[in-house]
């Protein structure tokens, strides 16, 4: 006879919270306008370190707004 398990059930691991999901907006929307913030900081920098380090927070953004959309 096979033994029931006790305790809470498990959620399901594919169903996604209330507040994870909320979350994930909320991220999504800071993200957003953190890369139109540094698209317009790129257009005005004259200063090609400055433009690179700004070329690679606009690549992390990008990368976190893909983790935000499970497009990874």
């Amino acid at each position: 006879m096979a033994e029931q398990a006790s305790g809470p059930v498990a959620a399901d691991p594919t169903e996604e919270s209330e507040d994870l999901r909320l979350f994930r907006g909320v991220m999504s929307s800071v993200l957003r306008d953190a890369a139109d913030v540094l698209r317009d900081a790129e257009i005005c920098c004259n200063d090609p370190v400055v433009s690179q380090r700004l070329g690679m927070l606009k690549t992390y953004i990008n990368y976190a707004l893909r983790l935000c959309h499970g497009k990874t």
